[in-house]
């Protein structure tokens, strides 16, 4: 009789123990980072907060593979916040003067540029539409603005050929294409610019010429 009592002791405890080890992560609420130091987050949360309060240093936090951000993402004052992997289900918003890289992951809805904020796209999922009230830069080759090729530069809502709205599409240096929808508000910039890689060779290629000018 015991010997059947331990062995479903024994049991139960393995049952429980395979439970917990199997059990999706639990999520916290609302994550807050604002201590002037760098984070790699790759936990669950239902919302990201980046802030910077009286630090000298900009509070980062770099967003990997296996975040999970059920809500929104907000970086406020002079922090830094790079989505290199992970998920945001809905917003991304950049407030302030903070700096917003997306490099990979998925923004789930809308990536907002508020601000002074400076927002870097370079890769990635944005299935929502880019708000641009501040500066954002796209790093690619082969633009396209709604079907239409398009050289590099700063397109505004000031300048007649300039769009304020449309499907902006390219390629990203990962060789993944994309297509972003975008508004511009106010005194938002869209900006237009090589990814490092192809902006390297076009260093060295005019080096070469510099060059060959000064043989000459």
């Amino acid at each position: 009789m015991r010997a059947k009592i331990w062995f479903r002791m024994i049991c139960c405890g393995f049952g429980l123990a395979v439970l917990l080890a199997t059990a999706p992560a639990a999520r916290a609420g609302n994550m807050v980072f604002n201590d002037g130091l760098p984070h790699v987050f790759d936990g669950c949360c239902d919302d990201l907060t980046v802030r910077n309060n009286f630090w000298d240093e900009p509070t980062s936090v770099e967003m990997v593979s296996g975040a999970e951000v059920g809500g929104y993402a907000y970086a406020y004052d002079t922090s830094r916040l790079t989505v290199s992997g992970g998920t945001i289900d809905y917003h991304l918003h950049a407030y302030d003067s903070s700096e917003v890289t997306v490099s990979g992951g998925t923004i789930g809805w809308r990536l907002y540029a508020l601000g002074s904020s400076q927002v870097t796209v370079s890769g990635g999922t944005i299935e929502g539409i880019m708000k641009i009230y501040s500066t954002l830069t796209v790093e690619a080759s082969d633009f396209f603005i709604s079907g239409i090729p398009v050289p590099l530069g700063t397109y505004t809502r000031f300048d007649e050929r300039n769009p304020l709205a449309g499907a902006l599409s390219g390629t990203f240096g990962s060789g993944e294409t994309f297509t972003n929808n975008f508004e511009i508000y106010d005194d938002g910039q869209l900006v237009l610019t090589p990814e490092p890689a192809t902006l390297a060779l076009l260093a060295v290629g005019g080096l070469g010429v510099l060059l060959r000018r000064r043989r000459a």
